[in-house]
């Protein structure tokens, strides 16, 4: 949700900036503008227009009057749609409107046209705080930053629902702003951790379960302060030794440990031994899983050496999540422009995808595969492709070969495509395989096929597949599209 307009001439899906501001963003802001039709516009409609012209992240002296226009709304899900929608925008003009929503003032009320603000927009305007804050990055915006940090922790500390929602929104969003390091250390440190070592206030475990994972997105932001990085590390592992302790909490530490531990840390081979145990006997199923993806976040020799073994002959339930780890560690080395890792990698995971029958676990090896970027596994995945029967292993495939770039395997998948007519979930896989290899040309066979379509998952999934191709001939079909398709579930 942190937009798809990029800074410079073209967005993340291959259309220009210039072609957004004037044809897609007219047609978007017309639909809000002439919500009584004809046609009508249903809910669905309404909120995704909102979710899109914050997306665009272009002309806020328009999008946001028109926002706040809808925070009135009487349809629950549009009022709070509007208010998610201000801070995917990420305009600081709408700071105050947020700000006036999360405490609950007059003003607020007003602009809802209601005798209290909801606990969910409440929750919605934090949220919309965050994703402003994410891209409050620099010197110009420090003042901005500290302000909203202030208030989120205000609100945190102060709120007295009976719900946890509110609480939870605040911290998530103070994990996305990108703090200076002494505000991170000085101010949101104690404050955060004296809520994850709260054990003894009630009915909280939720509340201190994303402490964790909030100070892990923190961290990216900590380059010049390692050693506060390694006390979390720390104290989370120590936490983790407490068998006691809340299964969410343990699942949340567990997580955050992938992104604060590395092979250089003084916490690497402490970590290495506990996350190896936790998968066997983690308090509970999801704990295990996890560690099998952040030993691979991890990396260095002793846990991509148990993952392989993991992989080879561990239990048959974790093997997936190894191999899973494994896929992400080749991927982020070869992302980082890394050495590159032991074939014999490689050869375990694909030896795991060929004696596993359960497609439900050989898509993890497919997917694995397709982040090592073994190519050589191609001819191995087409005929796996070719042979299956479950719509979802389908769609694995697909993706599969798109991550390791098999560029002959684009006439294959093309043709799985078009066998896909009824079946959404496959074909909206299969197609991002064809976008990540680049393949533009089954634009207009996916644009007919939304011609032909019966239902309105068959139809959404063929317009999400064209949105993810990104080309710009999908354009004039799609908007008139959202004009006349009858259904406005498929309008939207």
């Amino acid at each position: 949700y942190l937009g798809i307009v990029n800074k410079g001439s073209r967005d993340l899906i291959g259309i220009s900036r210039d072609q957004v501001k004037t044809r897609i963003f007219p047609a978007i802001k017309q639909i809000l503008e002439k919500r009584d039709g004809p046609p009508k516009r249903l809910r669905d409609e309404l909120s995704s227009a909102l979710i899109c012209l914050g997306k665009f992240g272009i002309d806020s002296k328009v999008c946001l009057p028109l926002m706040r226009r809808f925070l009135k709304d009487n349809d629950q899900e549009v009022s709070e749609t509007a208010v998610v929608s201000m801070g995917i925008l990420a305009d600081p003009d709408a700071i105050p409107t947020l700000k006036e929503l999360l405490l609950d003032t007059e003003r607020g009320r007003k602009l809802l046209d209601r005798h209290e603000v909801t606990l969910r927009h409440k929750a919605f305007a934090a949220f919309g705080l965050g994703l402003i804050g994410y891209k409050l990055e620099g010197e110009a915006f420090k003042t901005q930053r500290r302000e909203v940090t202030d208030l989120l922790i205000q609100v945190l500390e102060n709120d007295s629902s009976a719900i946890k929602d509110v609480k939870i929104s605040t911290i998530i969003a103070m994990g996305l702003i990108p703090n200076d390091q002494d505000v991170i250390e000085s101010v949101i440190t104690p404050v955060l951790m004296k809520w994850l070592n709260d054990r003894k206030s009630k009915n909280i475990d939720l509340i201190r379960a994303h402490v964790p994972t909030a100070l892990m997105r923190m961290s990216r932001h900590l380059q010049n302060n390692q050693a506060l990085r390694t006390q979390w590390a720390k104290h989370f592992i120590k936490m983790l030794g407490n068998k006691k302790e809340n299964l969410y909490v343990r699942q949340s530490l567990v997580l955050a440990l992938g992104q604060l531990v590395d092979e250089d840390d003084e916490n690497y081979s402490s970590a290495i031994k506990l996350l190896s145990a936790l998968s066997k006997d983690g308090r509970s199923a999801q704990e295990k899983f996890f560690t099998g993806v952040v030993l691979g976040q991890i990396g260095g020799k002793k846990a991509i050496k148990f993952l392989v073994k993991e992989v080879t002959s561990g239990k048959r339930l974790y093997r997936p999540w190894a191999a899973l780890g494994l896929g992400v560690h080749g991927y982020e080395k070869s992302e980082a422009g890394g050495v590159a890792l032991d074939p014999g990698v490689r050869l375990c995971v694909n030896a795991a995808l060929k004696k596993t029958k359960p497609p439900e676990y050989k898509g993890a090896f497919a997917i694995s595969l397709g982040l090592l970027k073994d190519k050589t596994a191609s001819r191995e995945l087409l005929k796996e492709l070719e042979d299956a029967n479950v719509e979802s292993y389908k769609g694995y495939l697909g993706v599969a070969l798109g991550l390791m770039n098999a560029l002959d395997a684009v006439d294959e998948i093309r043709a799985e495509v078009k066998k896909s007519l009824r079946r959404p979930e496959q074909l909206q896989q299969l197609s991002i395989g064809l976008g990540l290899l680049g393949d533009k040309d089954i634009v207009q066979d996916l644009i007919e096929m939304m011609g032909k379509a019966k239902t309105t998952s068959v139809f959404a999934a063929r317009a999400q597949a064209l949105g993810f191709i990104g080309d710009a001939r999908s354009i004039d079909p799609l908007l008139e599209l959202a004009k006349n398709v009858p259904t406005g579930d498929a309008r939207a």
